[in-house]
């Protein structure tokens, strides 16, 4: 094989993966884009969910801290 030969491979080589591997990488771009997003999301959820009991919690504590007020107040 003669150097023009070889360019000529090369050149017809890297035009065929050109054509096959950008579209495949775009996609593959495209799905691990989705991947992140659905699981960003989900992890929001959690925290959004996680935050919530944290307050309900909180909420409870105060009431009961205002029952304990009350009843040592009624006591004395």
């Amino acid at each position: 094989m003669d150097k023009k030969q070889k360019e000529e491979w090369f050149e017809m080589f890297g035009q065929a993966f050109r054509e096959v591997m950008i579209p495949v990488l775009q996609d593959l771009k495209e799905d691990l884009t989705n991947k992140i997003e659905e699981e960003t999301e989900r992890i929001e959820d959690k925290l959004d969910k996680h935050t919530d009991r944290m307050d309900r919690h909180g909420k409870k504590l105060e009431d009961l801290d205002e029952r304990v007020t009350v009843l040592e107040t009624a006591k004395s």
